[in-house]
């Protein structure tokens, strides 16, 4: 059948299509988002890639890092396998890795250069899984400059001789460029721009910056701007922050993989963040507060997007005895999908009377306007004061919706969906660890037995995604409710190579 034939993906999906294939015996049974009707599926191939990004001159080295991403139907690979590198083919000769692992980093130079990986499960059966990449494309850009603790800013800022602060390395880059943290900082410094630079890290446990400070800061943290990044950071400990923590105007700008912890705000922003465009996407939000009423801890607004995020243990809490709007607002016309938005709560001050309640409390989401898109979310367990109690976060309301605002909610999980939710479900979504404490530590993967499993909605984005975990966004029928899919153990793997 033609790719354009009413039978693609138009199937009823039954387990054993999974590993099966179609009558030709070779073409993988289930491509895309259904199986397709009749004997034949439509081959909807995803070739491998490389991608190698080195910085400098054309004499100059760098080192890459080799990657694996999915998902592309047809190679299957276990959780026990081991990834090998090669520049030349494994299977001529006998020739070395340069690396085993993944991702895996080399010394590159310029030029044109073919990329092999072999992957050899660990089933004792001896079986090898290979795959090659040809004639990389080379990009070339101004080098990157590192950041440590242990560093100078004296220093040339290359790899082995790194500065010590961020703002040091942000007055050399210039558009093109990145900045990695190798290490946890703790510095102070003004608002910082990204545009067409991007700071990343080796994740949460190696790589953050804290803005330590024991005055207000008047401005954000960070501005994100066309083509800025913010990826694999703890951001945390900014204490008295009142431009935000992050803010974004650029559909371009992206955070990702990102935990922003234990931020606090006192007037006029947002801890967490403040996005009027662009995305957030596989990050985790605890501990942010926002000390004020009619305050928020993360705003959406305009065209802003988050995905595949966790947010929970944040509030909103203080001297206060007015609004408690909600710890997310989202408005216009920003997506909020596949996130778990759990546990956090919005509680009153002990003392001063209760005149300035007027009725509107959310511990989770708040929508004051506009018809933002909020969908295969689980949003539970998010407490707020009782209206007239001053004291405690007692009764659970996940939702405020203004009555000008026209939010397009549908298959979410969550008690209290607000009226003209639609495909919307309230049972226990069976998580692994909700509760327990510090909340970084907490656990959203749900159980196969979970209403969540196959029961969210929407395409686009999905296919070739992974979820909160790095797992393939879709596996089984449908995408699942929340930002983790369920894993069944067996994941059938495509490869795509981006060595940057």
């Amino acid at each position: 059948i033609a790719a354009d034939s009413p039978c693609v993906d138009a199937g009823a999906f039954q387990k054993w299509q999974v590993d099966a294939t179609d009558y030709t015996g070779v073409t993988p049974r289930y491509q895309g988002e259904g199986v397709d009707i009749g004997a034949y599926e439509v081959v909807k191939p995803t070739p491998p890639t490389a991608h190698i990004e080195l910085g400098g001159t054309l004499e100059a080295e760098k080192y890459a890092t080799a990657t694996m991403s999915a998902f592309v139907t047809g190679l299957k690979v276990d959780s026990a396998a081991t990834f090998k590198w090669y520049t030349s083919d494994p299977q001529e000769g006998t020739p070395e890795p340069f690396a085993v692992g993944s991702p895996a980093e080399r010394l590159f130079t310029e030029g044109s250069w073919s990329i092999y990986l072999k992957i050899e499960n660990a089933d004792g059966a001896g079986m090898v899984l290979y795959e090659s990449v040809e004639n990389a494309v080379i990009v070339t850009r101004g080098a990157d400059y590192y950041v440590s603790s242990k560093g100078k800013d004296t220093n040339s800022g290359d790899i082995d001789a790194p500065f010590k602060t961020l703002t040091n390395a942000m007055a050399h880059v210039v558009a093109g460029q990145r900045i990695k943290i190798v290490d946890q900082l703790e510095e102070i410094f003004g608002a910082i721009t990204l545009e067409n630079v991007e700071i990343y890290g080796d994740g949460w446990a190696k790589s953050g910056i804290s803005h330590v400070t024991g005055t207000a800061v008047q401005e954000s943290h960070f501005v994100l701007k066309d083509g800025a990044v913010l990826s694999g950071l703890k951001i945390f400990g900014g204490n008295r922050v009142q431009g935000g923590v992050i803010r974004s105007s650029s559909d371009s700008a992206v955070v990702s993989n990102c935990w922003i912890y234990g931020n606090i705000y006192t007037t006029g922003g947002n801890p967490a963040g403040a996005f009027t465009a662009g995305l957030i996407t596989h990050s985790l939000f605890t501990a942010n507060r926002n000390n004020n009423s009619d305050g928020t801890v993360l705003s959406l607004t305009g065209t802003a997007k988050m995905r595949n995020s966790v947010f929970t243990g944040n509030y909103i809490g203080g001297s206060l005895r007015g609004n408690l709007n909600g710890v997310i607002t989202v408005a216009g016309t920003a997506e909020l999908e596949n996130c778990v938005i759990y546990g956090n709560y919005t509680q009153a001050s002990t003392s001063g009377d209760d005149e300035g309640f007027t009725g509107r409390y959310s511990g989770g989401i708040y929508v004051p306007s506009g018809s933002p898109l909020i969908r295969n979310c689980i949003v539970r367990s998010n407490m707020t004061s009782a209206e007239g109690d001053t004291k405690n976060h007692t009764v659970e309301k996940n939702w405020y919706v203004l009555s000008a605002a026209t939010p397009r909610i549908s298959h979410c999980n969550t008690p209290d969906a607000p009226e003209g939710a639609t495909n919307c479900q309230t049972g226990d979504p069976k998580f692994a660890k909700p509760d327990v404490t510090p909340a970084e530590t907490r656990d959203f993967s749900i159980a196969e037995d979970s209403p969540c499993v196959d029961a969210g909605n929407g395409k686009g984005w999905r296919k070739g995604a992974t979820d909160y975990a790095g797992n393939p966004r879709i596996q089984g029928r449908r995408v699942d409710i929340g930002a983790y899919e369920y894993n069944s153990g067996v994941v059938d793997w495509g490869l795509q190579i981006l060595v940057r």
